[in-house]
């Protein structure tokens, strides 16, 4: 029989089930802000709302079919988005931009710190499977920032100045009702583009459901925790990786002379005001550290100016001035003079102004973001 003693001496060689650690802070972010994610009341809600458009635009109870389908989804989508419109005016501009970088943000940082914490678990003996919690938490952060940006460059976009000020109830349904958009903008683009066969279901209650003739949601997960085990380094031998033979050097030269070029500054100097903005509340002993900092141009220029070597005054306010985002700017795309009938969401390339590139306000900015936007530039 095996004594508890003996029992534990075997299990020293194994991996310990938990361990203390400690972890720089990169950002001046507080930890544990809440994201406010919307509940599925407030999912039901934005449902119903759907519901009420679809029947404003005369869809009958039945089944719709690829070109039929596609006519009809686009109806429901300019009504939707008609409605959101309607609802951001009733806010108050200068108050929401603060709320909703802070929600987002906050979003950032629970995902860094949960996949930081599924990483550090290959050190751990763990009791679930890696992959599919990495998996999972990946595909809902991917699609809650989806919504959280389209709501920010929505307001940007329209700069309403009533009284309403934004509140937790108010901002959750909003993007439950956005979550919604993006499943039929997602829905249309298949049509149009032939991705897969699918179409749409009215019921007596005019609730919209999108068909998919093959269930894509277990291929997409299979594929999801193939990703993550990659990511996770459980599969795959780390010496197939292909490395560019241009030095890391050399790019950035390269990017340098096009930025000065096009820009009037250089992307390294872009990306160090990025590295002060992002930990703001370590320049300044009267800063406190918050989950949003407002600053005139002339302090950001003053702090830039006394930690960044070799930076000229001419290159700062052009840097702030591009990662600025304005109004005109996210309804329009690059080669095309019309103004979009709503945020181009189904562009990429052309999108040459939207939130994870120019992650400023006018009169006020977040540095918590800006590390992430130098991340995503290296």
């Amino acid at each position: 029989m095996v004594s508890i003693k003996d029992a534990l001496e075997m299990q020293k060689p194994g991996k310990p089930r938990f361990k203390v650690l400690m972890v720089n802070k990169d950002i001046s972010f507080p930890e544990f802000v809440n994201t406010y994610e919307p509940t599925p009341s407030h999912f039901k809600k934005a449902k119903k709302k759907t519901a009420e458009l679809s029947k404003k635009c005369n869809l009958s109870e039945g089944d719709y079919k690829l070109g039929d389908a596609k006519i009809k989804l686009n109806e429901l989508i300019e009504a939707v988005v008609t409605e959101i419109n309607s609802e951001v005016e009733k806010y108050d501009f200068k108050t929401a931009i603060p709320y909703l970088i802070t929600r987002i943000d906050a979003l950032d940082d629970q995902y860094v710190r949960t996949s930081f914490t599924i990483k550090r678990s290959l050190e751990h003996d763990v009791d679930y499977k890696r992959e599919e919690n990495y998996a999972r938490q990946e595909s809902d952060y991917i699609t809650m920032h989806r919504n959280y940006r389209y709501l920010i460059e929505k307001f940007v976009q329209i700069q309403p100045h009533k009284d309403m000020v934004l509140d937790k109830e108010q901002f959750q349904y909003l993007i439950a009702l956005i979550d919604w958009l993006h499943v039929f903008y997602s829905a249309s683009d298949s049509l149009h583009y032939g991705i897969h066969p699918l179409g749409m279901k009215v019921d007596r209650n005019f609730l919209v459901e999108v068909v998919h003739e093959n269930d894509s949601s277990v291929k997409e997960m299979e594929f999801a925790e193939e990703e993550a085990k990659i990511k996770l380094g459980l599969i795959g031998n780390p010496n197939d990786r292909v490395c560019s033979p241009r030095s890391s050097e050399d790019l950035l030269d390269t990017l340098d002379n096009a930025f000065k070029q096009d820009f009037g500054f250089s992307f390294r100097n872009m990306i160090n005001v990025l590295q002060i903005l992002s930990r703001w509340a370590a320049h300044g002993s009267d800063i406190s550290i918050s989950s949003f900092y407002s600053a005139s141009a002339v302090e950001i220029k003053e702090i830039c100016k006394q930690n960044i070597k070799e930076i000229s005054q001419e290159e700062i306010y052009p840097i702030l001035s591009f990662l600025t985002l304005g109004s005109y700017d996210v309804i329009h795309l690059v080669g095309q003079k019309e103004a979009c009938p709503d945020l181009p969401v189904w562009e990429y390339k052309k999108r040459y102004a939207r939130y994870n590139l120019k992650p400023f306000g006018q009169g006020s900015f977040h540095m918590g973001h800006c590390l992430r936007i130098y991340k995503v530039l290296l």
